[in-house]
C-alpha cells in the first residue's frame, strides 16, 4: 500500500499527524513530519514497509518506508 492509498483511508487526512521514516540507511532518517494532506509528492507513491504502533504519549502515526527498495 502506498502512502497516498493509506491517506485516503482516513476520514480526515488533514487532522492526522504522521512521521515518515526512511529505513534505507543503517541510520533511520525522518524524512517528513506533518499531516497526511501535506506529504510531499515525492513520497505519495512510495510503498509502506511498516507502521509503528501508537501508544502512550505518541501523537502521530509512524510510517516506515525504504527508498532504496521502492
Amino acid at each position: 500500500m502506498s502512502i497516498y492509498e493509506f491517506a485516503r483511508l482516513m476520514l480526515d487526512a488533514s487532522c492526522q499527524r504522521v512521521k515518515i521514516f526512511d529505513l534505507a540507511d543503517d541510520d533511520v532518517t525522518e524524512v517528513f513530519d506533518g499531516t497526511l494532506d501535506d506529504v510531499p509528492e515525492e513520497y505519495e507513491d512510495v510503498e509502506i514497509c511498516s507502521i509503528d504502533n501508537v501508544y502512550g504519549d505518541v501523537d502521530y502515526i509512524g510510517i516506515n518506508i525504504d527508498t532504496e527498495w521502492n
